[in-house]
């Protein structure tokens, strides 16, 4: 009975690992977007809908499985009224060994001028290539603008390979 209850534990504490997420953190800069189209709605002077694609670079990259984030293109929707924004976005990130993790995200931003001030949303993972196929997870990010233009961005969350 004792090696019964013995096994029955050691197989819970394999499920429970194997489960388990692995806590997460990094930065990434973006600059100015490469692809940039505003098109006015025409309810206001200062309603746009803004479609954007632009290339990042991980100033704190994540570690995820022994590899490391490495380059990063973002393609994003903003609905802007005024001086705030509601966002939509999805990036592709190659990893060190050349797989790929897809992210989606959307959030909230505020302009001062036409430049990002500040914003903050939530993130997941929507798959990925090779060793991150399985990968599912997400947290939460803060934007912060750039007096250059570009926007930096912090980024806290969680992940899980089944």
């Amino acid at each position: 009975m004792l090696k019964l209850l013995c096994g029955a534990a050691a197989a819970l504490t394999l499920i429970a690992s194997a489960g388990a997420q692995t806590k997460i953190s990094g930065a990434i800069t973006c600059g100015k977007p490469d692809i940039n189209h505003a098109v006015p709605v025409g309810d206001s002077k200062t309603h746009v809908i803004l479609l954007q694609q632009t290339k990042c670079t991980w100033s704190k990259p994540i570690e995820m499985e022994g590899l490391q984030t490495k380059d990063d293109l973002g393609t994003g929707t903003a609905d802007v009224h005024g001086t705030t924004s509601q966002d939509r976005g999805y990036d592709v990130t190659t990893m060190s060994n050349g797989d790929k993790v897809y992210v989606r995200s959307q959030g909230t931003s505020k302009l001062k001028g036409e430049m990002l001030d500040s914003g903050e949303g939530k993130w997941s993972f929507s798959g990925g290539t090779g060793k991150f196929k399985s990968l599912t997870g997400g947290g939460t990010f803060k934007l912060t603008g750039n007096a250059d233009g570009s926007v930096t961005v912090n980024i806290e969350g969680q992940y899980t390979m089944k």
